[in-house]
């Protein structure tokens, strides 16, 4: 018996010992809440709770000191597991775990220097703040300082330091104004300087510990423990409370009771020792002024070795520990590194205990590297910059520019170093000089000169053709285009010699025109030129390439030379392509127009077209076909006016005709009618059948502006209103457009402001199993909330980031946003459905879109089965081909893909069954009048049997009566949304009334309406 008692001892043990959890507790420098001690330890209240709460639970405790900064950094990281004493924030509860229990409130209060005055944060306008580095009352907090001092329009100067202690000595050395610490800190510490308490308190927050993501079971069990002692007294919480916070107590006044006799000798006593105080008093008083005097000498000669001190601890703090370069000392005779900063130890990837004491030859991997630690070797290079490759801790080889200089620390002679990772950098510039190379080498091979020429006329790049027409000079990247063209120290200027480089700067398209060159031999000879714009990144111009065709013998092949000028004056003014007058000539002949009507009080009405959807023809079945159809519809337009009449080109796909002598309106009506249906005739071009509509906007003189320029303008505002009726239709200017063309910049404006800010907001509409009432998805809806106009329709905003493009980024947003809210949710242990999130064309016509899917999955983490991509008809229909690989790769990483809308887009049944979908989605304006009316009814029909004949799901939008349900479910629709089910909601309320007021909609039966 006695030895199964043993065994069982023993085991008991050993189950014990194995069960027990160690825990890394990160701890910074906060007294009385928290603070290392030499032993390795650390004391504080919050340690005397986390302690006896370890004691209880088995856990044992090792403490990591360090920076408040690094604390927070270990604890996102993982490399500690849990922090006391933080404060607690929205934002930091996205990265942390803290506990629901808070230990204390507290607050920020200022403090000031004995000679600062301020009772209202207004009060510190233009002074020195010191503030401890990443604390909450500084940034970070709900009403931090600098979100006050953004609100109140008043400016501080920051001097930011790691701990209160530091602030405190700042503040008291007279080096700032003021200093923010907490409100416990403060009131413990700052009676041992010479400091000042202020009214100003700022950002209450509550102080809890933190626990790092994943440790949720450890902190419930902190949470249970300090809730039981939070609801008794006495306890461990209030006892520790005491003795940290109220360390000598409260004092406690006795009465004693003494004979009235001893009273009278004790007031005696005292007015005697008064006296006597007294007349000593007068005869030390002139002593203790001259000390004073001299200790107040000695206090401002010991404030200002103080602020020495201070000033020359934060340069050094700055220059060397803070830097973000590494940066080594170095002792030259021993060649071992003696110290070096953080960014060193990162770089190197070393301890600092390590990386004192490493030998030179351990991390220079050549020659050049140990000689930027020579003295000898760098007496060659006075400016101590060299380059070579270092070796890290890892064995991996590094690049770096070195920039070393000598140095005296401590009466030591040493070197200091500062070492730049310029690994990529090279990589890039041996990758730059071998994409030049490569073009150099593409561009020599052809036969006309090319030329790239950037903004300012320098060349950057010319073939071969084009350098050997340069006369006698080999340094050709030092020229100017125009130098090399026709050895002219000015650019072309001028109508007979337009300069083809600001022409395409002015119209950022490419330009054909014709100039007069001088060869190499001090010949002239004519030059057809052709100039096109290269675009940076960012959409702004970053060179123009031109090339120069000779065209001097097919002009010479004309009989007489007069008919040479004449073709030159003729491809001045004409269009080269379609033959039409060219912007030059249009100019001319509006200002002679109109300068008749003044004479003859005559009205003139200027057509401004622009061809619709002409991008399309042109990227899908290319250019020289589009050039093609351009020449059409110039013909084309030519016969729809008079002789008199003028019909120009303005460039890309943008023609102009001028109306002269107009009688009446009904002319002018007449005469777009039947540029519309000229227009609307098939053209063939190279067998292709093409059809092609115009938007035409069109301004009338004197009516509408009286001169060209402001005629052209409401021409334009005209056809821009054209655009936004649906195109293929004509506008006559209004003085109303012109205010909506304001208001739609102004909401463009606008729009680009919420994009940075917090305007936009999602929200979510559920949808259902029609049959079964089980919620089996989600669409995420783009709402806008704008300061002054309130909720913006999305028809209203949408078509404008269409236009400007901004809905590339609005519709990243929406992704990014949306797959946050998801993670968000299952976080929390909720169970979220799949969210759909719709796509623009714009999007899908990214080059990087597929990049910019993957990489919002990644910076989410979701599940790409959680998300559902929304895709309309029409938009699949405009590049089929290409849609299709881009829906294969979305379909290939685990994403569902819909075509919302359908039934709108006219899209076959044999592309439909090309595209990688799981869902059709019936638009609501079927929905809406199915029960009405037979068509409609029949396309609904027909949809839910297409959708069955494919094996595709069939959702249908805007269910809004129990009437609609029923007949929508009795003909075997799948799923549907709209009011009837739930509106859409914010994020916060769809959570509490689908996901965790009624979580049996979700994988259980929703009643079905009656």
């Amino acid at each position: 018996m006695r030895t199964l008692t043993i065994l069982f001892l023993i085991l008991f043990c050993a189950i014990s010992t194995g069960a027990a959890q160690t825990l890394k507790v990160g701890v910074y420098h906060n007294p009385p809440l928290v603070s290392p001690t030499p032993d390795g330890r650390a004391d504080g209240l919050f340690i005397d709770l986390l302690e006896t709460i370890a004691a209880r639970q088995g856990w044992q405790l090792n403490y990591y000191p360090g920076s408040w900064s690094d604390c927070l950094a270990r604890l996102e990281t993982g490399e500690i597991d849990l922090l006391p004493a933080i404060a607690h924030t929205p934002e930091r509860a996205e990265r942390y775990d803290f506990t629901e229990e808070t230990v204390l409130s507290n607050w920020g209060q200022i403090y000031l220097h004995d000679d600062v005055q301020a009772e209202t944060i207004l009060d510190l306008d233009g002074k020195t703040v010191v503030v401890k580095r990443k604390d909450v009352y500084y940034q970070g907090g709900q009403h931090d300082l600098i979100s006050l001092v953004k609100n109140f329009g008043i400016e501080l100067k920051y001097v930011e330091v790691d701990g209160y202690r530091e602030a405190f000595e700042i503040l008291d050395s007279g080096l700032a104004d003021a200093a923010l610490v907490s409100r416990i800190y403060g009131s413990l510490n700052h009676a041992d300087y010479n400091i000042e308490q202020s009214p100003i308190l700022l950002s209450p927050i509550e102080v809890r510990l933190a626990f790092a993501q994943g440790m949720a079971p450890l902190r419930q069990q902190f949470d249970s423990v300090l809730r039981d002692w939070k609801t008794s007294q006495p306890s461990l919480f209030y006892d520790s409370q005491s003795k940290w916070l109220d360390p000598h107590g409260s004092t406690v006044t006795r009465d004693f009771t003494v004979p009235q006799s001893a009273n009278v000798v004790i007031l005696f006593i005292l007015c005697g020792t008064l006296v006597f105080l007294r007349h000593r008093n007068r005869s030390a008083s002139r002593e203790l002024k001259q000390k004073d005097l001299e200790l107040k000498k000695q206090r401002e000669a010991q404030k200002t070795m103080d602020r020495e001190m201070i000033e020359l601890k934060q340069q050094y703090h700055v220059l060397f520990e803070e830097n973000r370069s590494a940066m080594l000392l170095i002792d030259p005779d021993k060649q071992q590194i003696v110290d070096g900063n953080k960014a060193a130890c990162l770089f190197y990837g070393y301890e600092r205990v390590q990386l004192a004491g490493t030998s030179i030859a351990d991390i220079a991997a050549d020659q050049e590297s140990r000689d930027a630690f020579d003295p000898a070797s760098l007496m060659m290079t006075p400016d101590g910059h060299l380059q070579g490759r270092h070796r890290l801790g890892n064995g991996t080889l590094r690049d770096v520019e070195m920039f070393t200089g000598p140095m005296s620390v401590g009466g030591r002679s040493l070197l200091c170093s500062i070492i730049h990772d310029i690994t990529e950098r090279l990589g890039a510039e041996r990758e730059l000089a071998n994409q030049r190379d490569f073009l150099q080498s593409i561009i020599d091979g052809v036969v006309e000169p090319l030329m790239v020429i950037a903004p300012d006329f320098r060349v950057l790049l010319m073939n071969k053709v084009a350098a050997q027409e340069v006369p006698n000079r080999d340094d050709t990247q030092a020229l100017f285009c125009h130098q090399i063209s026709h050895d002219s120290d000015q650019p072309c200027h001028g109508d007979d010699h337009p300069c083809p480089v600001l022409e395409v700067q002015a119209t950022g398209k490419p330009v054909t025109m014709i100039h007069n060159h001088k060869a190499a031999d001090g010949s002239t000879k004519i030059v057809e030129l052709y100039a096109s714009p290269l675009w940076n990144d960012d959409g702004s111009l970053f060179a123009v390439i031109e090339g120069a065709r000779d065209i001097t013998a097919r002009l010479e092949a004309e009989e007489l030379l007069s008919e040479n000028q004449k073709r030159l004056n003729y491809l001045a003014h004409h269009d080269p392509l379609t033959a039409l007058p060219n912007r030059l000539l249009f100019d001319d002949r509006l200002e002679r127009a109109l300068a008749m009507a003044r004479r003859k009080e005559m009205k003139v009405a200027l057509l401004f077209l622009d061809l619709d959807r002409f991008k399309n023809i042109n990227d899908t079945l290319g250019h020289g076909l589009g050039d093609q159809l351009l020449k059409g519809v110039g013909e084309r337009l030519l016969g729809c006016v008079r002789e008199t009449d003028t019909v120009a080109r303005l460039g890309g796909d943008e023609f102009l005709v001028i109306l002269d002598q107009v009688q009446d309106f009904q002319m002018v009506t007449t005469m777009a009618q039947r540029i519309r249906h000229g227009l609307a005739q098939d053209f063939t071009v190279d067998g292709h059948q093409l059809f092609i509509t115009a938007s035409i906007g069109i301004s009338l003189f004197p009516m509408d502006a009286q001169n060209a320029r402001e005629l052209m303008k409401c021409a334009d505002i005209a056809m821009y209103h054209a655009k936004q009726e649906g195109k293929d239709n004509y506008q006559f200017y209004r003085p109303e457009l012109n205010r909506r063309v304001h208001e739609m910049l102004d909401l463009e404006r606008g729009l680009r402001k919420a994009l940075n800010g917090a305007e936009l907001e999602l929200y979510y509409q559920p949808q259902f199993e029609l049959e079964t009432g089980q919620l089996t998805g989600m669409e995420a809806l783009l709402r806008w909330w704008h300061p002054e106009r309130g909720m913006v329709s999305p028809s209203v905003f949408v078509p404008i980031a269409e236009e400007t493009g901004l809905i590339v980024n609005i519709g990243e947003w929406v992704l990014r946003e949306a797959c946050q809210q998801i993670c968000a949710w299952q976080d929390e242990g909720l169970a979220p459905p799949r969210v759909a999130v719709n796509l623009s064309g714009r999007q899908l016509r990214e080059r990087d879109f597929i990049d910019v899917v993957d990489q919002v999955l990644i910076d989410t983490d979701l599940d790409p089965r959680w998300l559902e991509l929304e895709i309309t008809e029409g938009i699949l229909m405009e590049n089929v081909q290409e849609n299709i690989l881009t829906m294969a790769k979305l379909q290939a990483r685990g994403i569902d893909l819909s075509i919302d809308d359908f039934g709108t887009g006219y899209s076959s049944l044999s592309y439909l069954s090309r595209f990688p979908v799981s869902t059709l989605k019936i638009d609501q304006s079927f929905v809406g009048s199915m029960l009405d009316n037979r068509e409609q009814s029949a396309i609904v029909d027909s949809i839910l049997a297409l959708g069955k004949s494919l094996n595709l799901k069939v959702i249908a939008e805007g269910i809004e009566s129990e009437a609609q349900h029923d007949f929508l479910n009795s003909k075997g629709c799948h799923q549907g949304q709209g009011h009837l089910f739930g509106e859409p909601l914010p994020a916060a309320q769809f959570r509490d009334q689908f996901l965790v007021a009624n979580p049996e909609l979700f994988g259980s039966s929703l009643p079905l309406p009656s």
